[in-house]
This record gives C-alpha cells, structure tokens and sequence, in this order.
C-alpha cells in the first residue's frame, strides 16, 4: 500500500475527539506569548491568501449567517441572565 494512502485512512479512522487532540496538543501547555505569535503567524498567512484573491472585498464582505439553534440559545441565555440579575 502506498504510503500516502496508508497515511489517509489512518487519519480517517480517527474518531472526531482524536482528531482534534491532535491538533491541539503542540498548543496545549503554549505561554501566552507563543500563542501571540501563533496568532500572528495564522493572520499573516490569511492575509497572503487573501491579496492574492481577485474577489478579496467580496470575500471579506461575507458574512456567514447564524446557526439556526443561535436565537434559541440567546433566548435562554438572556432569561438565565435576567434570572440571576444583571449583577
């Protein structure tokens, strides 16, 4: 089997929590700073990408539109809010 395929269905084979573990352990125990710069570091490759897109406005312009559950939760949230007294 070629690597690369074996290297695929390995990754696949992960459950969902796996999968994330992965990707967020090298930033698990990161100090502030380093997750400054790992910060940084992901802005400044967004920005490559999008200067070098034609439709760059209209990419930016987007806006994804909320969940269907969002005003249910809001909903909640502010009852609980409300509730508990605003402080």
């Amino acid at each position: 089997m070629r690597p690369e395929i074996a290297r695929y269905l390995e990754r696949v084979a992960r459950s969902e929590e796996e999968t994330i573990e992965i990707k967020v352990a090298p930033y698990r125990d990161a100090t502030l700073e380093e997750m400054g710069l790992a910060s940084t570091a992901v802005c400044r490759a967004v920005a490559a990408v999008l200067a070098a897109r034609p439709d760059r406005d209209r990419v930016l312009a987007f806006r994804d539109p909320p969940h269907p559950s969002y005003a249910t939760i809001v909903r909640r949230l502010r009852a609980c809010v409300k509730e508990r007294g605003s402080g």
